[in-house]
């Protein structure tokens, strides 16, 4: 279920941390790799490494002092490379240095590109391995400008967590503060009225609508076709500005509290004719896009992610779903008011290239729009969460899920002690290299990278 109660970590010494989580994997996934201060009933001074894995729907965790820990890419597993390099740039030692996979021969060229870069884009570092045009590799380093949100949501008291919870993305202020907000109220006891979760669930397809604007607005841009991109755009506008009509804030800051909501939502009745109208708007544009060869052209085949790659990566959201992987955290691991009866219809699509993760977020916006259409009503009948009663949370490590736009997004809490995020953006920034892999060019990078709509901001909390 979701939240939950997750069981004791088990434990190993730094040595065997490398093959233990590899070996525990197996045909399960990886669901992230963090270092923490301490766990329930164990105190070491260098903290602890901490893998989160899961199988069958069922989480657990393997865990070692933070002493020069073996690492588990060097055991085979494909999926851990970046997080560890993210802990790395935290300061955590590992045993070994990371495999070098560098391309060398005659006529090969490493273009760099950031950390500082053009218009509004993230610092990140990529560098490319290339052959004139044709590319052999990308490598990427992140980290230049880290916030420490994760070590503020530790120390924050538990009720400024969702307000700290929602800075971390802009691409997703709603599902950060609602995960946050489901460990902290499982972990005290906290009830959520029906009516409270059916007004977050309302703000969350809106962000999901918002959010997917701005990426097919990015992917239309990626491949020179600025008047389709204008168009979402101000779509997008439009229901930024309904957002803020409804909670107060463009990008609904400020509204989730633990216990549900710090106010009611402001009644917008004329919300569903507003929704109705930007939907067949982005259907005139989608019908557009569909009938220009030079879109189209650029997006099938291109930054595709192998199939094999997509099975052991296992990736999550709009990607993983354009990718013949089905799973949605509203459907499979349901939190109130998800379910089978009252999730969105489930999107999909299988080529696993950039066509497919447009057709995706095509599919979502008419999902999360219909969805909203059925249930606006619902959500304006939600009262201003009670106050809360001071209260001890029930010690263990506790795991929250939402869908977020990209994908799931895991919030895993140990009450007192510390807190640890992993967006979506964690598992998509390790499969571009290998969806750039298959004989691109430079030329397909813009257009590889938007339809990924990856946050660096997600990785440099």
């Amino acid at each position: 279920m979701n939240p939950m109660r997750l069981p004791e970590a088990i434990f190993v010494g730094p040595s065997q941390f490398g093959s233990a989580v590899a070996d525990a994997v197996g045909n399960g996934r990886l669901l992230h790799l963090t270092h923490i201060p301490t766990i329930p009933g164990r105190e070491d001074p260098a903290g602890f490494v901490l893998a989160l894995w899961e199988r069958d729907g069922v989480p657990q965790c393997i865990a070692a002092p933070g002493r020069t820990p073996t690492r588990p890419s060097q055991a085979g597993l494909r999926s851990a490379p970046l997080e560890e390099q993210h802990l790395e740039a935290e300061g955590l030692l590992w045993a070994e240095p990371p495999v070098s996979h560098a391309v060398l021969g005659q006529g090969v060229f490493t273009l760099p590109l950031g950390p500082v870069r053009g218009a509004v884009a993230e610092a990140a570092a990529w560098r490319f391995a290339t052959m004139g045009d044709e590319l052999l590799q990308l490598e990427m380093r992140f980290g230049y400008k880290r916030r420490h949100m994760e070590e503020q949501l530790s120390s924050a008291d538990p009720r400024e967590a969702p307000r700290i919870a929602e800075r971390i993305t802009a691409t997703s202020p709603v599902a950060h503060a609602w995960a946050a907000s489901i460990c902290w109220e499982a972990a005290l006891g906290i009830p959520v009225s029906p009516e409270a979760s059916m007004a977050r669930a309302v703000m969350a397809e809106l962000e999901r609508i918002y959010s997917h604007l701005g990426d097919l607005a990015s992917l239309a841009d990626s491949t020179g076709l600025p008047a389709g991109a204008a168009e979402l755009w101000a779509m997008k506008e439009e229901v930024l500005r309904l957002c803020h009509r409804a909670t107060g804030h463009r990008y609904q800051r400020g509204r989730i509290v633990l216990g549900g909501l710090n106010a009611p939502l402001e009644s917008v009745a004329d919300g569903p004719v507003l929704l109705r109208a930007v939907q067949d708007r982005v259907h005139q544009v989608i019908r557009q896009l569909d009938h220009s060869p030079s879109f189209l052209d650029r997006l099938h085949r291109t930054g595709r992610l192998p199939p094999d790659t997509a099975t052991w990566l296992a990736p999550v959201g709009p990607v993983g779903r354009a990718s013949g992987r089905p799973y949605d955290v509203r459907w499979d691991l349901p939190y109130v008011p998800y379910g089978t009866a009252l999730a969105p219809a489930r999107a999909g699509e299988t080529a696993g290239d950039a066509w497919a993760r447009y057709r995706v977020r095509v599919q979502e916006l008419d999902a999360a729009t219909e969805w909203l259409l059925r249930h606006w009503s619902i959500a304006f009948e939600a009262d201003a969460a009670r106050p809360l009663r001071s209260g001890r949370p029930e010690d263990g490590l506790w795991l929250g899920r939402t869908e977020a736009p990209g994908g799931e997004l895991l919030y895993l809490l140990h009450p007192g002690h510390w807190m640890r995020v992993r967006p979506p953006a964690c598992v998509h920034w390790l499969a571009l290299p290998y969806a750039l892999a298959e004989g691109h060019v430079l030329q397909d990078v813009p257009i590889v990278d938007a339809s990924f709509a990856l946050s660096v901001a997600a990785m440099d909390r």
